[in-house]
């Protein structure tokens, strides 16, 4: 994402939310056969500017924690969806290369939740 001429990443995202004790999360698209919704981030730019539009059915407000990029936000602060932890842990083991770089792929995510990993993936 870029604001502004910065780049932001998905770890300054995360950043800016600790301490926050409420979410809320949009689904914008840039779609216009859809109703159009208009409103301000806290950083002032326009929605219906950049013509992004939400899709109500998944958009949630005032929730204690919220579901993003595969990782659970809350107060207490980011932790892994356990729906991924439940696929990771049901991976067939693989028996080439393609699989096996389908799970590193998976798991390679969420490296920086588990402690040792790159011990563990050495190959």
């Amino acid at each position: 994402m870029e604001l502004r001429g910065y780049v932001l990443t998905t770890e300054d995202l995360l950043d800016e939310l600790a301490g926050a004790k409420f979410y809320s999360k949009i689904d914008l698209r840039p779609e216009e056969d859809i109703p159009k919704t208009a409103s301000r981030t806290h950083h002032g730019q326009e929605l219906r500017k950049h013509r992004l539009f939400a899709k109500k059915s998944k958009c949630f407000f005032g929730q204690r924690q919220v579901e993003y990029l595969g990782q659970i936000i809350s107060y207490e602060g980011v932790a892994m969806n356990p729906a991924k932890i439940e696929a990771m842990v049901k991976w067939p083991l693989p028996n080439s290369l393609k699989p096996l770089r389908g799970f590193l792929g998976l798991t390679g995510y969420y490296r920086k939740f588990i402690r040792g990993y790159g011990e563990i993936t050495n190959l």
